[in-house]
């Protein structure tokens, strides 16, 4: 089982509503959910368990290992540490999926209903009394041979990590024919939609949607300006396809005011409160300036797009253990290929994993999952 097929296995139970005591298949308590997700990874803790059961299992050194960044499968457990009186499961590093809502009283689907208690997504740390997170050891994706650190992979065409499957592009290039595109080897496409309050690329739309009719992948960057980091990201969001992957370009404007730090993370947040996920944050060397040593941001959230036109690896900054996805190229500067069939020269990325990689990162970073 890889992380997409237990994260969508997860999702299937979203809506069923919160029993006192159930343990499916309809409906759940916290630690009834929690079992069956757990069983379905063969790690079910033996009989009946209580949420605080669960916790003192998993703390067991053999079974679990405390961890201080949340990840896929990792239990994380609410209350008090002499007594744990709620557990749920993370999806990823801010988000959790529980059966929560309810309490002993809530011992029918019309009181379930009534209450709003049922299986749900919500933020992590939407509750400050945190026991613990714990990371179940021997998950299924753990017990495979990890892909090479990120930070050490170069642009070679041995390199069965890499895929030079995407680009991103403008008003700037002119689309000669889609399917040529696609049928040069291009997964991807990133394309500007907004910059600052008000600018709109005005070809977004229509390369949209000769893309999509071709079958790719659709991502929309937004160009950052000095000013209000949440009115941009609105701007954004009333013009990106929030169906695709969505990016902050960070870097210096050469038409005004840049953006600055605190707006960028504001930027950030927002999207992921109004959206359920954090976008990706394009930069090169104006993040690694903004933020040097510093590792507590929210930007560290976001999937890193790095650029470094270069036949070396970039060099990314300490917030980030590895980088997404590489522009390695503008069309003119660093290693080639510099152009595509269907458009010809333009900004070209490599993507840090194999196609199967590919797949699961757009499932876990689109609506479309």
């Amino acid at each position: 089982m890889t992380r997409v097929d237990f994260i969508e296995y997860c999702k299937e139970h979203l809506g069923k509503p919160y029993i006192w005591g159930s343990n499916g298949p309809d409906s759940f308590d916290c630690s009834g959910f929690a079992q069956v997700v757990l069983a379905r990874l063969g790690l079910d803790p033996p009989g009946d368990q209580t949420a605080n059961d669960i916790f003192r299992h998993f703390s067991r050194p053999d079974v679990g290992e405390p961890v201080s960044t949340p990840e896929c499968a990792c239990l994380v457990f609410y209350g008090k540490p002499a007594r744990v009186g709620h557990v749920a499961i993370c999806l990823n590093d801010s988000e959790m999926i529980e059966a929560g809502g309810g309490g002993p009283e809530t011992t029918t689907v019309e009181k379930a209903r009534k209450e709003g208690a049922e299986v749900r997504i919500r933020p992590i740390r939407r509750r400050s009394d945190i026991v613990a997170v714990i990371r179940p050891r021997n998950l299924p994706w753990s017990r495979s041979p990890q892909p090479v650190a990120c930070h050490a992979l170069s642009p070679s065409r041995e390199s069965k990590q890499l895929l030079y499957n995407t680009i991103d592009i403008s008003h700037w290039q002119t689309v000669q024919d889609f399917q040529k595109v696609k049928d040069n080897g291009i997964d991807l496409v990133f394309h500007k939609a907004t910059q600052g309050f008000k600018y709109i690329d005005p070809v977004y739309s229509s390369n949209r949607d000769g893309f999509m009719a071709v079958g790719m992948a659709w991502g929309s960057y937004h160009f950052g300006t000095g000013g209000d980091g949440s009115d941009q990201a609105d701007h954004f969001l009333s013009v990106a396809d929030r169906n695709g992957l969505l990016v902050l370009d960070l870097e210096g404007n050469p038409q005004g005011k840049s953006i600055k730090l605190e707006e960028a993370e504001e930027f950030v947040q927002y999207l992921r409160d109004v959206t359920g996920r954090y976008p990706g944050l394009y930069s090169g060397h104006t993040v690694r300036e903004m933020l040097g040593k510093h590792t507590d941001t929210p930007l560290a959230r976001c999937w890193l797009w790095t650029a470094r036109y270069s036949s070396n690896a970039p060099v990314i900054p300490e917030a980030w253990e590895k980088w997404t996805f590489w522009q390695y190229t503008d069309g003119k500067h660093g290693g080639g290929p510099h152009s595509v069939d269907g458009i010809g020269i333009c900004d070209r990325n490599i993507f840090n994993g194999d196609k199967q990689e590919f797949e699961e990162f757009l499932k876990l970073n689109t609506t479309a999952s």
